[in-house]
């Protein structure tokens, strides 16, 4: 089976991000063995690399949701909760402490966690922002090719 992540928007906005995490999480879920579309819209009208990347970030996040989390007497952490009890402070725990990057977070390469102060001192740029940098990156480590001026022209003229 293959199918996602789909949209009917035009462009990187609110209604693509919603209709590609639907369909690619409900996708992955129910077993799909290929993801085709990443970086379209308009129904596979339009691509995007930026797009793109931000279509791969969501699936990696998909697929670590999917993975599920650990439930056992360790992560649990019995011990820990019977002796802080409600209202106390969990986070200098040593079970926090040994499972606080145990992979139940997925980083991501474009979203930037962090203050609003940090966040405009990082120059307030938007996660399309910050995908079309990582593009530009991209593309000055792997040049296209083939290196005529021309096409190169036109196909950078796309991308913005």
């Amino acid at each position: 089976m293959t199918t996602c992540p789909d949209t009917d928007a035009h462009g990187p906005d609110q209604q693509a991000a919603w209709e590609k995490f639907e369909t690619m999480f409900s996708a992955l879920a129910a077993g799909t063995h290929l993801v085709c579309n990443a970086g379209m819209f308009s129904t596979g009208m339009t691509v995007c690399p930026e797009q793109l990347l931000m279509d791969a970030e969501m699936f990696l996040i998909c697929r670590r949701l999917l993975e599920g989390i650990a439930v056992n007497p360790a992560t649990l952490a019995q011990k820990d909760v019977l002796e802080i009890a409600h209202g106390g402070m969990f986070v200098g725990a040593e079970s926090t402490l040994q499972f606080l990057r145990s992979g139940e977070h997925k980083p991501s390469a474009l979203l930037k966690a962090g203050s609003f102060g940090e966040w405009q001192a990082r120059g307030s740029k938007s996660v399309f922002q910050a995908a079309t940098a990582k593009v530009r990156e991209l593309l000055d480590r792997h040049p296209l090719r083939p290196e005529d001026p021309q096409q190169r022209k036109a196909l950078e003229a796309g991308c913005r």
